[in-house]
């Protein structure tokens, strides 16, 4: 069969009436009683990801018991480390992570009724810092612990534990000369020889030879300058890598040593001084020798140098620590205080951005894998309490569960939770009494965001937590640890961080909002047969899958990493393949046969939404009986979409992202079944800027099937409306800006459509 299909190209207005043959067949049944209306989320670019300076993480020592709050890092639990990933997009320039009050006590006791550090019985914990970039390579941070004395300045104040712009300068020796330049800016100038044997990087004692600086003899040196300081490679940390080996039975007083300079000279600081035959490699941190004319120098001392003794040297570079350009992907920050003795409270924040923690810049996303330690410090009277906004990425099953650790729920009034799906068209809440009580784990399942006619409500969810102290004998505070479980998640207590099957939790941008990420959908519509269906009868349900894109970068399928749905028969079986807006059909079962649909949609485009549909007949056989449409997720076959994400990266594992499987779909016998809807509809929503302002006075089109093309404007707010639409048919949805590129929508329209929204091609 061949198969119908709109592949997105912005030529679709020209030539309209070649695409009709490809446009999708279904709609969406959004007006049918029991369905919820899928809405676009909005798509709003920020710079950074925070967790604000003032709800902060609350870090135990490993020396504490599991009693005092903290699974994760005490001994009696999992002895381990928290982990915070940031999403790193493709072509972003600059990475900086930020620690707020990344000190344990500095500032004395008065940080625990600020709502900050706390000692119980004198500050005696330290914490660990690292960073892992998407290799999982260590790189080296500004400070790497947090105790009573470090890191300087942190304070009650945000603190860069991490810049890397991936700039650098280098010379790999590969051609005989002294003006090489290898890296992604260029030395200030050549390298300066002081040389009686010779002249040049041709000869003498110091040469290039072999692809390899050479150096010899007696009193001899090379060095070169660059420009660290803003008006070069504008580093805040900088890092001298070089690697070297011997030849020729060097001994004790054939000694090479390494010098910097930050006053192009007039004085310099001995890093090391090699002796005797070795080799390996070398970093050193010279971020306090960052100036505008800071130098490097190689220089040699002795008198037993002998004729065929060299010191060799190569692949130099003087770079930020990043490793090289920003490498896009998941980077990891991990907070260890497992190895910590004492039994201190570590309040703290953290975020990541592009070099401007405010407006502007590129969207970077940050997230816990797993576990977050949530708290608030006992007050010196009353209560105190502390409320966290945090968004879950809840993306498979037919339900999800909370499970939070020690909030002592037996204790009194001790918080409460709320959770509301992608559209706020669910929610559900806990009370104190449903949390956790001393010691103890506790699960609350969240079920009811899905329906048997549509599973649409997966994404990003928002979790409202409060945490409040509680007296009993006396002022307590109250800590505890909280995360989010797929419907495969094990009974607790969980046996690692992350828990297995647990879901991320993303922080909120700078402006507190959630951030953008893709999501996976599945209704379905009836198209032929009775309905409701009587036993021994047949009818055909179009199934609609839907992908969205809210990002502002592209997200990947190929036919190894594709969207996956499946007709699992017990009554259903497979009628036909309706429609993709893109790419290709890898493979589908028979007509009359079960088992997977499989869909390449290829690169979905930022702001973009692509669609499969296709048929399934169903065919009761007893009163009453459940038929599902698609597979359940407990099959393990259930919907599903593999793709790599927004940051581009093909080898990290966390960049291949499995969204799914959903809740099955599903026709009961007797009941009534979403059907098309012959009554006008509207479709409205936003134009956005590119810092997620509404743009005014754009122009946005809708074209139909028969090329009748409507027009309006956006107001100040970038809202636009269109009224008195024609359900059952689709429609191609554009905007027009001189200043910025949006990527069409195809619309299935059988209801009014609300919160459409466009973002600008980055």
């Amino acid at each position: 069969m061949k198969l119908k299909r709109f592949d997105g190209a912005l030529a679709l207005l020209v030539h309209f009436s070649l695409v009709l043959s490809f446009l999708p067949l279904t709609t969406f049944a959004q007006g049918q009683k029991g369905l919820r209306k899928p809405v676009e989320p909005k798509i709003e670019i920020q710079p950074q990801a925070t967790s604000g300076s003032t709800n902060l993480f609350t870090f135990t020592g490993g020396g504490a018991a599991t009693s005092n709050g903290d699974y994760v890092s005490a001994s009696g639990g999992l002895s381990t480390y928290y982990s915070f990933f940031i999403e790193v997009p493709p072509s972003t320039a600059e990475l900086n992570l930020d620690i707020f009050d990344a000190d344990i006590g500095l500032g004395g006791a008065a940080e625990a009724a600020a709502g900050r550090d706390r000692a119980r019985s004198g500050f005696d914990s330290s914490v660990t810092y690292s960073l892992r970039d998407p290799a999982g390579t260590v790189r080296p941070v500004a400070f790497t612990t947090g105790d009573t004395t470090n890191p300087a300045l942190s304070d009650n104040a945000w603190l860069s534990i991490f810049r890397g712009n991936g700039r650098s300068v280098a010379d790999n020796f590969g051609t005989v000369g002294f003006t090489n330049n290898d890296g992604t800016d260029n030395f200030t100038g050549n390298w300066i020889e002081t040389d009686a044997g010779g002249a040049g990087a041709g000869s003498g004692n110091v040469q290039i030879a072999g692809s390899e600086l050479r150096v010899s003899g007696n009193g001899n040196s090379l060095a070169r300058e660059v420009d660290l300081a803003s008006s070069g490679l504008n580093v805040s940390r900088a890092f001298l890598d070089f690697t070297f080996d011997t030849t020729g039975n060097l001994d004790n007083a054939d000694q090479v040593a390494v010098e910097v300079s930050n006053n192009g000279g007039g004085a310099w600081t001995t890093l090391e001084t090699f002796t005797n035959d070795s080799s390996g490699s070398r970093q050193y941190d010279i971020s306090a020798y960052i100036a505008s004319n800071t130098r490097i120098r190689f220089r040699t001392a002795g008198t037993t140098w002998t004729a065929g003794e060299f010191f060799d040297i190569d692949n130099l570079s003087i770079n930020d620590g990043s490793g090289g350009a920003i490498t896009p992907g998941h980077w990891e920050l991990r907070v260890d205080m497992s190895g910590s003795g004492g039994d201190d409270i570590n309040a703290l924040g953290v975020r990541a951005h592009d070099g401007t923690p405010g407006a502007g810049g590129v969207e970077l996303n940050m997230y816990a894998a797993g576990m977050l330690p949530l708290g608030v410090n006992n007050p010196a009277s009353g209560t105190s309490s502390r409320s966290y906004t945090l968004f879950p990425y809840i993306t498979s099953g037919c339900s999800c569960s909370k499970n939070d650790f020690d909030y002592d729920g037996n204790s009194g009034t001790v918080g409460s939770m709320s959770y509301s799906s992608r559209t706020s068209t669910f929610s559900q809440s806990f009370a104190s009494a449903s949390l956790s009580s001393d010691n103890a784990w506790s699960r609350g399942n969240i079920t009811g965001w899905t329906s048997d006619q549509t599973s649409a409500e997966y994404g990003i969810w928002s979790a409202n937590l409060s945490i409040t102290s509680y007296i009993s004998g006396g002022q307590n505070s109250n800590y505890t640890d909280w995360y989010m479980g797929n419907y495969a998640a094990a009974a607790n207590p969980p046996a690692a961080n992350p828990a297995a099957n647990s879901f991320r939790i993303y922080l909120p941008n700078d402006s507190g909002a959630a951030p953008a990420k893709p999501h996976l959908s599945q209704n379905y519509i009836q198209m032929s047969g009775p309905n409701p269906i009587g036993v021994g009868q047949s009818g055909t349900m179009r199934v609609i899958v839907r992908f969205v894109n809210p990002t502002a970068f592209p997200v990947t399928f190929t036919a190894a990493n594709p969207i996956t749905a499946n007709v699992p028969g017990s009554g259903a079986v497979f009628a036909s393949v309706g429609s993709i807006s893109q790419g290709s059909i890898v493979s589908q079962p028979a007509l009359g046969g079960t088992g997977n649909v499989v869909w390449n949609p290829g690169s979905v485009a930022a702001g973009a939404t692509v669609t499969m549909t296709y048929d399934v007949t169903v065919t009761p056989t007893s009163a009453g009986q459940r038929i599902p449409v698609t597979a359940t997720p407990a099959s393990g076959n259930g919907t599903r979409a593999r793709y790599v994400d927004e940051t581009g990266n093909t080898t990290q594992t966390a960049a291949t992202y499995t969204f799914g499987p959903i809740c099955e779909i599903a026709v009961t016998q007797g009941a009534l079944n979403p059907a098309l809807s012959a009554a006008p509809a509207s479709i409205s929503g936003r134009v956005f800027a590119s810092a997620g302002r509404g743009l005014s006075n754009a122009i946005v089109t809708i074209t139909s099937f028969d090329g009748t093309l409507r027009t309006a404007r956006t107001n100040t707010f970038g809202m636009f409306a269109f009224k008195d639409v024609p359900t059952g048919s689709s429609y191609v949805i554009a905007v027009e800006s001189r200043r910025y590129v949006f990527q069409p929508q195809v619309l299935n329209l059988d209801d009014s459509i609300t919160g459409l929204e466009f973002a600008p091609l980055p």
